[in-house]
């Protein structure tokens, strides 16, 4: 019985193979491409957004001391108040420049509140509430909420 021999059989695989060339230049361009506009995107995501808390499940028939009730400031079409449950705090009408925010971050410091709700009435523009939001964060308020459809009227609440 004769056996075939090859004529490979002495070297071996890789000096036969030889050194293979990876063209990873498709891959680079990708990355060239991609990453650029991904830290783009973190950075545009980071600034866009604001952080807010609901109200929990507290039981209703839980009576709160007047110390215990948030701040609330509500933003009107005519202006800010800032109330403490039933009673008004203070009230700063729309002026022709715009709101009184300086008087708003003033007052928050003063008052120091633990926790502090931005109540928005329909008609108000976004970039109102955001100031607002701005104001509160200035003031160096931590635990600021939203809340929607206030109501509420400067003219109609006496202090």
């Amino acid at each position: 019985m004769q056996t075939c021999t090859s004529s490979l059989r002495g070297r071996r695989p890789s000096a036969v193979a030889g050194v293979a060339e990876l063209d990873v230049t498709p891959v680079m361009n990708m990355f060239i491409i991609l990453i650029p506009f991904l830290i783009s995107m973190t950075a545009f995501t980071h600034l866009a957004s604001h952080e807010f808390s609901l109200p929990g499940d507290e039981a209703a028939d839980h009576v709160t001391e007047r110390s215990e009730l948030p701040l609330t400031v509500a933003v009107g079409t005519e202006g800010l108040l800032v109330a403490q449950g039933e009673v008004v705090v203070a009230e700063f009408p729309r002026q022709a420049s715009g709101l009184d925010l300086a008087g708003l971050t003033a007052l928050l410091q003063s008052q120091n509140p633990e926790r502090l709700i931005i109540a928005v009435d329909s008609p108000v523009v976004t970039a109102d509430v955001v100031a607002c939001l701005d104001a509160c964060a200035a003031a160096g308020c931590q635990d600021v909420g939203l809340a929607a459809g206030t109501g509420v009227v400067l003219s109609e609440v006496s202090p």
